[in-house]
């Protein structure tokens, strides 16, 4: 009996570590999955966003896209709470040149950002690019969000870099999303009482300015 409530005591203690590990790092609030074998392009002198909508807010903890970049761009990752809004949160990021515009790489940016449960995130990339007149870089599209809410399918956003907002959209009939994982904190536990080797009590506190 004594060793079956250390056991049940060890395995409370593990299910708390793994738990604060989890909420540590955030968990995967959005995801879009499937590529639809499309791409958005931004114009080199443009932000290019898409809508992202969870069940709640909270903090974002990092951001996966994936994109094409040509050249020596100098390129920022944004995140606007709303339209016609300056960002909440803009960084530089270092890119690696795709050799063509469907040549996607995979970009992590961590951050700790506290977020509403409606957002826009997107990339810029100025000073070179694919195309005519109008140099262009790219996001690639998928077809189906397996976590948060889709919304918007095939409705894009952008603005002028050197304004900083989100003053245009369309829908370009596409019917998919910007290829997204967004990871987010989650409430956390602060505090367990073990009573023979059972959590019996928690408490639980909120990332601050959670929105819902």
């Amino acid at each position: 009996m004594l060793g079956m409530k250390n056991r049940a005591g060890m395995l409370s203690v593990l299910l708390v570590t793994f738990l604060l590990a989890v909420t540590a790092m955030g968990v995967t609030v959005y995801e879009t999955v499937s590529p639809s074998g499309n791409k958005s392009g931004a114009w080199d002198v443009n932000i290019l966003a898409d809508d992202v909508h969870f069940r709640c807010g909270g903090i974002i903890t990092n951001v996966v896209m994936s994109l094409a970049i040509r050249g020596t761009n100098s390129c920022r990752v944004w995140i606007f709470d709303g339209f016609l809004r300056d960002a909440i949160y803009s960084a530089p990021f270092t890119h690696v040149p795709s050799s063509s515009s469907l040549d996607f790489q995979e970009y992590s940016f961590p951050m700790r950002v506290s977020v509403p449960k409606d957002i826009y995130i997107g990339f810029s990339a100025e000073g070179d690019g694919w195309g005519g007149s109008n140099l262009t870089d790219h996001a690639e599209n998928d077809s189906t969000v397996a976590s948060g809410i889709a919304t918007n399918a095939g409705i894009y956003w952008w603005g002028a870099v050197a304004g900083g907002q989100l003053n245009q959209g369309a829908n370009f009939g596409s019917g998919d999303y910007f290829n997204l994982n967004v990871q987010m904190l989650q409430p956390e536990i602060t505090d367990v009482v073990v009573t023979n080797g059972t959590a019996s009590h928690y408490q639980y506190l909120r990332a601050r300015n959670v929105y819902c």
